[in-house]
């Protein structure tokens, strides 16, 4: 196996992890705003913001650990973990695009109750999330002869995903499309990757009908998400309706919510 592509993915993956906290910490930061209330009436911002993001911080960090565990327990099936890899990706881009629609039912009030809901959200995908890069990292290891040497590196290009990919997700993806329509864009971009990998480790496949599909998969793929990009896609945080009050105006911009 070449070890340009597992790079490239393990560089994707750890931007995918870390820009998909950033969305859930705008999304759920605003809608807990809008339901947790107190004895004075509406919580300020800081009493929702502040628990949201050390909850969501503390539920990812756990999903992945869980996730990590059970890598061991899931490669004594002999799947080969790039097959195993395509399902979790399958896995993680439903669940994403499912949530969507789901936190769009689950409007409840009260800052706890939207902390459960949260949980039920978030905790499958990070899970899954966890098992990601352990699989990916024995792929790596089982193709190279220096393993401590080309891990560092191996390691080191996802440490640099996970750092770049908050960025570009807070200061261009935010921006351009908004908290909903980014994590619609990370959960098409999950899907991808589970079909290149999917005909990657296919069974029944000749090298270059494998390498000729996976091309045109790719640059099928890749086109697509940029169309995602450029599309004017638009979705609401909240009900056109709540609370007794009709909403007139919604944008979900760099600054804010307004």
């Amino acid at each position: 196996t070449p070890t340009w592509p597992l790079f490239l993915l393990s560089f994707g993956l750890g931007a995918l992890g870390l820009g998909y906290e950033v969305l859930w910490v705008r999304l759920w930061s605003f809608i807990s705003l809008h339901s947790a209330t107190t004895t004075i009436g509406r919580a300020p911002a800081e009493l929702s913001s502040t628990y949201v993001f050390s909850f969501i911080v503390g539920i990812m960090l756990i999903g992945i650990s869980v996730g990590g565990g059970l890598v061991g327990w899931l490669q004594r099936t002999g799947i080969p973990p790039l097959r195993l890899l395509a399902w979790i990706e399958l896995a993680i881009g439903v669940c994403t695009l499912v949530s969507l629609g789901v936190e769009q039912l689950l409007l409840f009030d009260g800052l706890a109750t939207k902390l459960i809901e949260i949980t039920l959200i978030m905790f499958p995908i990070t899970v899954l999330m966890g098992m990601g890069f352990p699989l990916l990292a024995s792929a790596f290891v089982d193709s190279q002869g220096h393993v401590g040497r080309q891990f560092g590196r191996f390691y080191a290009v996802n440490t640099l995903g996970a750092s770049l990919g908050p960025l570009a997700t807070g200061m261009l993806l935010i921006p351009l499309k908004g908290t909903y329509a980014g994590l619609a864009f990370f959960g098409a971009a999950n899907l991808l990757i589970a079909l290149l990998l999917a005909i990657h480790t296919g069974p029944g496949w000749s090298h270059m009908l494998r390498a000729r599909t996976l091309r045109i998969a790719g640059v099928v793929g890749v086109t697509a998400l940029a169309g995602l990009l450029i599309a004017p896609i638009q979705f609401s945080l909240f009900q056109p309706e709540t609370r007794g009050a009709k909403i007139l105006f919604e944008e979900d911009n760099h600054v804010g919510h307004t």
